[in-house]
């Protein structure tokens, strides 16, 4: 469940001149717990480790006792030479940078591992995630009634994208990242980001990560084993579909540094498995087999700093029944960028991607753009990125417990939109334009010794939202909506009243199409739930035992624009009960979707059944 944070006193990172650090990331036995605001504060929660790590680019590290309420920290310039090793997992951190932005590690992660990405729905504000298709599924996340493809997905800052269709070519456990951070929001930064609507940004393990190795296990016969150590992280699966399907997958990461002013890192993922089709069609025969491979490498020396990365990504789909297909798509991605950093970071970049398909055929796309980010003051922070495709730009104000920001945005239709083969199936658009989206927001976070909360609004207006529908004939096709309209709530709350912890979030969002002049003006977008919801509860019993329960749930979701037909609104509750058996082993049976309600994610796809699952786990810290 979502750990309850309870804010009670802070520290002061700052540079030798004693200017405050924003973004330095806080760390302890190789995981990262948070990082400073922009005043250079890192608030300290209850029951923080006694030893920290410090670590922000162009710093040496500083590792020691927890600091005492109001101390600071003051960190050198680093000077970095061959074979030096130091902490390599906060460059591309998005908290400083993006004011709605909530960060999960540690337990929360591991649940994400055992249950899947849908655990993230009713948990974190905004969110609202789908996962069907089978033992490999198909994952979308939707951040403040955006588009999925309007989500970028990135490791350390660095995009892992797919051009094909805007999402990740490969598939990664999330056990093998120390945190995720979900920003919401548009103008992600970043060179030629897509997250018009935000991101997931996994943070690779720490250098000095323990080991750590985990098993778990469940009653519709997955299997998981991952381990972690020194900076890199594996796991491998088996992994059960809703319906029997099977599938097998592996993931791998790591990040190191070379000496010199150079560090970098991979990441690989490789899967394979049976599909499952909706049931309002034959069940067909298909098995998908998919990987991706990205590498980055940075370099930094004074004021400047230089970020090379590629990627290259394949998926293969057959089926025999109930016609045949034999597709292979492989798509390549580099990147190069170069950053001066002064008062004003100026960066510029280059892009170019690859589409190789048997479907879609050969395509590609080249991109060179400059960003410049600044300051104005202590508490007002900008942005702004141009290329070939237009203006990205995003200005925030945060002072004490208010935020708000606003922001610009393009986002260009993938190569899947553009290309797609009319199959009988699906078939892609090559007069798509690119989407524009703007939009504000604004928050509030009150803390108590006890207890926090958090309220945020905001409104984004999209032109020509890219959406794919199934037209009269069943053919799922894109095109461009003249106006969408995104507004909503987001409501967070924590509370301790020791041995028990509370939390709670609650999301009303109305995403409509405010095309002008048609039936469809004002309606709800499709598969946007009107609100979303999630209460989470955790109790410290005797014998050293700790119970923690939650439930969640989503309105209803229109699964056509004319709002005819509709999936009903669910909630689902889960629990679990952990036990350490040694200092380092701790032991948990779970139970996820404990009344088998009956649901479905998508149309045609159902929600996981009720699942029994088990799980050992070690840690040497």
């Amino acid at each position: 469940m979502i750990q309850l944070i309870l804010i009670l006193t802070g520290f002061t990172v700052t540079d030798a001149g004693g200017n405050p650090i924003p973004g330095a990331w806080i760390g302890s036995s190789g995981s990262w717990l948070g990082a400073t605001d922009q005043a250079g504060v890192f608030q300290v929660p209850e029951d923080f480790p006694d030893t920290v790590t410090v670590h922000a680019t162009g710093f040496s590290d500083w590792t020691g006792p927890l600091p005492g309420p109001s101390d600071t920290i003051v960190l050198q310039p680093e000077a970095v030479g061959s074979g030096t090793i130091y902490v390599t997992a906060s460059r591309g951190s998005l908290e400083s940078l993006m004011p709605s932005t909530e960060v999960l590690n540690g337990k929360d992660l591991e649940e994400l591992s055992s249950g899947g990405l849908n655990r993230l729905n009713g948990r974190v504000s905004g969110v609202t995630v789908r996962e069907y298709g089978g033992a490999i599924p198909i994952t979308s996340v939707s951040l403040r009634g955006g588009d999925p493809g309007q989500s970028e997905y990135m490791v350390d800052g660095i995009s892992i994208t797919s051009p094909r269709d805007g999402m990740p070519t490969g598939v990664f456990d999330p056990v093998l990242f120390s945190a995720l951070e979900l920003a919401r929001g548009g103008a992600i930064p970043g060179a030629g980001s897509s997250g018009s609507s935000g991101a997931l940004n996994y943070l690779p393990p720490l250098s000095s990560e323990p080991l750590y190795l985990r098993t778990s296990v469940n009653s519709a016969g997955s299997v998981c084993t991952a381990a972690r150590y020194a900076g890199s992280s594996i796991s491998l699966r088996r992994n059960m579909g809703n319906n029997g399907s099977e599938g097998y997958s592996g993931s791998f990461l790591t990040t190191h540094t070379l000496g010199y002013g150079f560090k970098g890192g991979l990441l690989a993922g490789l899967s394979a498995g049976e599909t499952e089709a909706p049931d309002w069609t034959v069940q067909g025969d298909g098995e998908r087999s998919q990987g991706q491979a990205e590498g980055w490498l940075n370099w930094h020396s004074g004021n400047l700093e230089a970020d090379l990365s590629a990627g290259t990504g394949r998926m293969i789909y057959t089926q025999t029944l109930p016609f045949v297909i034999d597709d292979t798509h492989t798509d390549h991605t580099e990147r190069a960028s170069f950053v001066w950093r002064g008062p004003v970071n100026a960066q510029f970049s280059w892009i170019s991607a690859h589409l190789e398909s048997t479907a879609s055929g050969n395509h590609h796309r080249n991109r060179t753009g400059i960003q410049i980010t600044g300051k104005v003051g202590p508490f007002i922070g900008w942005a702004g990125y141009a290329c070939e495709r237009g203006i990205q730009a995003r200005a925030a104000v945060e002072y004490g417990p208010f935020r708000s920001s606003v922001f610009t945005d393009v986002r260009e239709p993938t190569m899947n939109d553009l290309y797609w083969p009319s199959d009988g199936m699906a078939a892609g658009n090559p007069d798509l334009e690119s989407e524009r989206s703007s939009g504000a927001e604004a928050a509030l976070e009150l803390t108590g010794d006890l207890w926090r909360c958090q309220v945020t609004g905001f409104v984004s207006g999209t032109r020509n939202l890219i959406l794919w529908l199934p037209d009269a004939q069943g053919v799922w096709t894109p095109s461009n909506l003249s106006k969408a309209l995104s507004r909503g709530i987001e409501t967070s709350g924590e509370v301790q009243l020791s041995p028990l912890s509370l939390s709670g979030s609650f999301t009303w969002n109305l995403a409509t199409d405010e095309t002008p002049n048609t039936p469809r003006n004002g309606m709800l977008i499709p598969y946007r739930p009107e609100y979303t919801w999630g209460a989470a509860i955790s109790l410290i019993l005797p014998e050293e035992f700790v119970f923690s329960g939650d439930a969640g749930g989503m309105g209803k979701r229109f699964t056509n624009r004319t709002q005819s037909e509709y999936l009903d609104s669910y909630t689902v509750f889960n629990a679990c009960l952990r036990k350490p058996v040694t200092e380092n082993v701790t032991a948990e049976i779970n139970c996820l979707n404990i009344t088998d309600r009956s649901y479905q994610v998508t149309n045609g796809y159902s929600g996981m059944k009720r699942t029994f699952g088990f799980s050992l786990t070690y840690n040497g810290e």
